[in-house]
């Protein structure tokens, strides 16, 4: 398989590697992504971003749909149809 960036690591994330990603962020926060990447070796800033947008930050909710959310979420598609973007 080519790989562009030679070194790139891909594939599931260790503890270690979250642990470096959660204390970049709990000491620089949310950006500077790239920053974050040169001290997680292998990882890319557009996956520590993934990685925590998605994953690790405690701002997530996991878990079920609320009654009132998929009512959002009906009423929405009722008008936007399947533009989710919108």
């Amino acid at each position: 398989v080519k790989n562009l960036k030679p070194g790139l690591i891909k594939g599931p994330w260790t503890v270690h590697e979250d642990k470096i990603l959660t204390e970049w962020i709990n000491k620089e926060g949310a950006h500077s992504w790239t920053k974050c990447a040169n001290n997680i070796y292998g990882r890319s800033g557009k996956q520590c971003r993934e990685r925590y947008l998605n994953i690790l930050n405690p701002n997530i909710t996991k878990g079920f749909w609320t009654i009132v959310e998929d009512y959002k979420i009906f009423d929405t598609y009722s008008i936007v149809g399947s533009r989710w973007s919108h």
